[in-house]
């Protein structure tokens, strides 16, 4: 039987990397269209990442502890 996380990140993970490519898309178009890669973008396209995958976690009540637990688990 499926654990809750397992089943959030059935159900959710899909959506989610779709938000993260989305993003790190973005960011290549961007540096893309400019002669020098400015570090301050570079730095804010990461925060994005950064903060959907937070807002992932958050928002399903995601704990380091049980992400640790279903990743042992999988092995």
């Amino acid at each position: 039987m499926a654990t809750r996380i397992e089943k959030i990140f059935r159900t959710n993970t899909i959506n989610t990397m779709n938000l993260i490519l989305n993003e790190v898309s973005e960011c290549v178009e961007n540096l893309k269209k400019q002669k020098q890669i400015s570090k301050h973008n570079i730095a804010d396209s990461l925060m994005k990442v950064a903060q959907t995958i937070d807002k992932f976690f958050i928002k399903h009540n995601i704990s380091d502890e049980e992400i640790t637990n279903a990743i042992k688990k999988g092995k």
